[in-house]
């Protein structure tokens, strides 16, 4: 839902992945590649989002880092609260279009629906 408002910018598709899936815990290569980013461009920024406390290392798999957000963070709670106040808004015009939609259906099945009675009534087909 970030990348909508802030665009593709990497740190966006980063905080976006993280928050959307908060339980989750990634490798540093598992970021990059479900945020559609380089690990190089990841690795420029990393240590910055750990700093900010928007991401925290949790455990060791091998040799291999895992992170995950930290909903902890007063930084990462207010992302998060912003980040469901635009799927609030979102859902909210789709309801509305949805809703615009099918009132415009049923008006357009009434119209056609009143057509074919007149039809019929002009055929004299309801005449007693």
């Amino acid at each position: 839902m970030l990348t909508e408002i802030f665009g593709s910018c990497p740190k966006v598709k980063v905080i976006d992945l993280l928050i959307s899936n908060p339980w989750s815990e990634y490798t540093k290569t598992d970021i990059a590649n479900y945020s559609g980013i380089a690990r190089s461009t990841l690795y420029n920024f990393l240590g910055q989002l750990e700093e900010y406390g928007i991401i925290k290392p949790t455990k060791m798999v091998g040799r291999s880092q895992l992170y995950k957000v930290n909903m902890d963070s007063e930084i990462t709670q207010l992302i998060s609260a912003f980040q469901l106040s635009l799927a609030d808004i979102e859902i909210g015009k789709q309801v509305k279009s949805s809703q615009k939609e099918s009132v415009t259906h049923i008006s357009e099945d009434y119209k056609k629906e009143l057509s074919e009675i007149k039809k019929e009534v002009k055929k004299g087909k309801f005449a007693k």
